[in-house]
């Protein structure tokens, strides 16, 4: 909370809303590795590993991509856009995740979960998920 007043402000003025989200990014992200960190000395329990990491790493490239094409083609990005962008996010993240193949057996036990849930069949794509790992 200390941190997000001070950013607030430090940014705001200069920055109007930007500074505004910028400063509450910011904090949380602060806030996230804190906690990260008292986690791991207090149990030694690591919640970064390579599954996890190699998709954050691998989408950076098409994230980037993405937004200098809708910044550059559509801007400012109509709002009916947005579902489209999203869509296409999570298109490239999942292409992200199957060519780093960092699925693991926690993914495949959540499509389970889900699969359950909603009574639908999913074979299809615990297929490519196990192609993958």
């Amino acid at each position: 909370v200390v941190v997000n007043i001070i950013l607030n402000i430090l940014l705001i003025p200069p920055l109007g809303v930007l500074g505004a989200a910028i400063a509450t990014a910011s904090s949380l992200i602060i806030r996230e590795a804190i906690t990260t960190t008292k986690v791991y000395f207090i149990s030694k329990i690591h919640l970064f590993t390579k599954s996890y990491l190699k998709p954050i790493a691998g989408s950076f490239i098409p994230i980037f991509v993405i937004y200098e094409l809708t910044h550059h083609l559509l801007d400012p990005v109509p709002f009916c856009f947005l579902p489209i962008i999203f869509a296409l996010f999570l298109g490239v993240y999942t292409l992200s995740m199957l060519l780093t193949k960092s699925i693991d057996n926690e993914d495949i036990m959540a499509l389970l979960t889900f699969e359950k849930r909603l009574k639908i069949d999913l074979t299809p794509l615990k297929k490519l998920f196990k192609k993958f790992m």
